[in-house]
């Protein structure tokens, strides 16, 4: 999700200095990509089809190369309006490198948390290409992601952990692949590979302990030279309602290689914090 866009945070336990609306309002989608419009939010795309970003607009594109629809830039509301963002706890890396072409890594599902209400709970590695620090103004950025989720999203999910890959374009739809349940304890690896003959992404999210997966693919037309590992909330409203323990992130690997300097922002409503372990390794604590 991009840290950017339409978000809506709430407040984790009563240490929180704001408290924002706990619904959802009609019209409404929670995404990684914060809370956006129904109408701006895609999916599931099928693995045959990718996603153009065109600059002006987006096309969806079959295996022949024919543009089966095209998507109009997401109408959003009044930015001065919008809640902040609910990235809690992240890191991020600008890479040493014009374009990063690959970005890879691997987690474990956490537990079950104690308290299953109407929280979303959102675990991912990503690439953007535009960053900034100010999380409480909106601005349309191209993201990709490899997300595990717990909670109900736009792309399904329930009181349980699921997988599903999202993309977000320049102006504003998101869009996500087919959502695959998962389990506490499996591993977990995100995958995001440009293919240099046609600039097309493959963003796979992979169950290894299962043997299953979830892909969506993409042309955003564009550099991603900003790296994260994240985790991002929405409606939860008590520190029971995250799991128990920390999630490593491990193997963090680029294309062309390089070594990430990563830089930890924590916006923290219970015990969220950020490990970083060394270039390869980051740990999210609940």
């Amino acid at each position: 999700m991009s840290r950017f866009a339409v978000a809506l945070l709430f407040s984790l336990c009563v240490l929180f200095a704001a408290t924002v609306s706990a619904t959802v309002p009609e019209g409404m989608a929670v995404t990684p990509n914060g809370l956006l419009p129904k109408s701006c939010v895609h999916g599931p795309i099928s693995l045959e089809h990718t996603v153009v970003n065109m600059g002006s607009h987006s096309e969806l594109i079959d295996a022949k190369g024919n543009t089966i629809r095209t998507i109009d830039p997401c109408v959003q509301p009044n930015p001065n309006q919008l809640p902040p963002s609910g990235w809690a706890a992240y890191v991020y890396d600008q890479g040493s490198q014009p374009s990063i072409t690959s970005y890879n890594g691997t987690w474990t599902v956490p537990p079950m948390p104690k308290d299953a209400g109407a929280q979303t709970l959102f675990l991912f590695t990503g690439l953007q290409d535009n960053f900034g620090l100010n999380r409480d103004i909106p601005s349309v950025v191209n993201i990709i992601q490899p997300v595990l989720q717990f909670g109900p999203s736009e792309a399904g999910g329930g009181q349980y952990w699921a997988m599903a890959s999202w993309y977000v374009d320049s102006v504003g739809n998101a869009y996500y692949s087919t959502l695959t349940r998962t389990s506490s304890g499996n591993v977990i690896q995100g995958n995001m590979y440009m293919n240099p003959t046609n600039g097309v992404w493959a963003i796979s999210t992979i169950d290894m302990t299962g043997g299953h997966s979830t892909q969506l693919n993409i042309a955003p037309n564009t550099t991603e030279p900003w790296a994260f590992v994240t985790l991002e909330v929405y409606t939860v409203s008590n520190c029971a309602e995250y799991p128990t323990g920390s999630v490593p992130f491990t193997n963090l690997v680029f294309a062309p290689p390089q070594t990430p300097s990563w830089n930890v922002q924590v916006s923290p409503g219970c015990d969220e914090n950020v490990q970083v372990n060394g270039p390869t390794s980051v740990t999210i604590d609940f």
